[in-house]
């Protein structure tokens, strides 16, 4: 009876106690890690206690203001990456793919500005010759100059932007994964309390552990919005700590031995690289990893969650869950479109085809033929007489 009576007061206890985490992970990895400013640490604190949906987004900085700094950008990203791609096996992408792509993008586009291109050359040139129409012959000339521009400038940025989408697509899909996993955390505890008395009332039962359970799972569940941020957090810092080198040293602690560690690998120029990751800027660098991590971040509130000992509930609600409509619209266009096709082979589509359905190579079925193409025809307008 104890138990369910504090239940309640317990579960605010647990909430409050998530509060704090929030606070202490932002003050412990900025403030006392990279030594911000307490007001810049305050803000970032109620930035992410109030944080939306679209806060999932990295933007490369921990307030949504780029304060000098560089802002996320999924093509400098996906431009990284294209570096990261060996010379020879880029040299096969852009001879098989990339001038294929980029030429046929290039016909596409300039079949809209060739009128206009021919007409001022064609001006330019009468103009010029005062009169002599010569503008035509070298029509061509122009056609082959603005293809020349258009391709040359699509090889460049093409391979940047086909990366940036697929990165684009790739956090839009992680954003609404991570979301859909804290909506249901967030269900699951609001059933957690709403229910606790009934749950803990099993504890009654010789052999249950009610409560325990229902402790656990209510943490577990509690666990993963600071965590988000935690990682959240972390990937920014690194940002700031691989872009600026007075972030080098995290600690106030180790301020003098981070600097020194720091500095013997890097030569003092350059942020602390391993082997075989050298090479590549550090801004782009520097967003890649932090890309990196904020993409773990499902995988690490289950680990997290496993750690605790919660395990998986059937109470699980994914994007399928509120979007299982559209596969039955899908599926029932699918068996739409196979009766079509079976009615089209049975009995054909029109009496005028060259092949005919198979069941008017039947003696005596194509009478059932006809009728099964009368009832999927679309009847005439009625014609005026006269």
């Amino acid at each position: 009876m104890i138990y369910i009576s504090f239940s309640f007061a317990i579960a605010g206890f647990l909430i409050d106690m998530m509060y704090l985490m929030i606070g202490l992970v932002v003050d412990i990895l900025l403030g006392y890690g990279l030594h911000l400013p307490i007001e810049y640490v305050a803000k970032v604190q109620d930035d992410f206690i109030g944080a939306k949906f679209h806060d999932l987004w990295p933007n490369g900085s921990l307030t949504g203001r780029t304060n000098g700094m560089r802002t996320f950008s999924a093509f400098s990203v996906g431009g990284a990456l294209w570096d990261f791609i060996p010379i020879e096996f880029k040299g096969i992408l852009d001879v098989f793919v990339g001038r294929t792509l980029t030429t046929w993008i290039a016909h596409t586009w300039a079949q809209k500005w060739f009128p206009l291109v021919e007409a001022t050359e064609n001006l330019g040139w009468e103009a010029f010759t005062f009169g002599f129409n010569i503008g035509k012959t070298l029509s061509g000339f122009s056609r082959w100059l603005f293809l020349m521009a258009l391709t040359s400038g699509l090889a460049i940025i093409l391979p940047s932007i086909i990366l940036g989408l697929i990165i684009i697509l790739t956090i839009l899909l992680h954003m609404f994964k991570i979301f859909f996993i804290l909506l249901s955390s967030y269900i699951k505890i609001m059933l957690y309390i709403m229910f606790a008395p009934i749950i803990i009332l099993f504890e009654v039962i010789p052999g249950q552990s009610a409560f325990g359970w229902w402790f656990k799972n209510l943490i577990g569940e509690l666990i993963a919005f600071p965590i988000v941020v935690a990682i959240m957090v972390t990937g920014q810092a690194i940002v700031l700590m691989i872009n600026n080198p007075r972030y080098w040293s995290f600690g106030s602690a180790y301020t003098t031995t981070g600097q020194n560690i720091v500095s013997s690998f890097s030569g003092g120029d350059y942020p602390f690289t391993l082997p075989f990751l050298y090479g590549f800027r550090s801004e782009d660098f520097s967003m890649i990893v932090a890309l990196g991590i904020i993409l773990i971040i499902p995988d690490f509130i289950k680990m997290a969650k496993a750690k605790i000992g919660v395990q998986d509930s059937p109470l699980n609600f994914g994007l399928g869950t509120f979007f299982a409509g559209a596969s039955m619209f899908v599926s029932g266009l699918g068996t739409a479109g196979s009766l079509q096709s079976y009615r089209h082979t049975l009995a054909g589509s029109s009496p005028f085809e060259r092949q005919k359905g198979f069941l008017e190579m039947i003696p005596g079925m194509g009478g059932i033929a006809k009728w099964m193409r009368d009832k999927s025809t679309v009847p005439e307008a009625p014609r005026s007489g006269g």
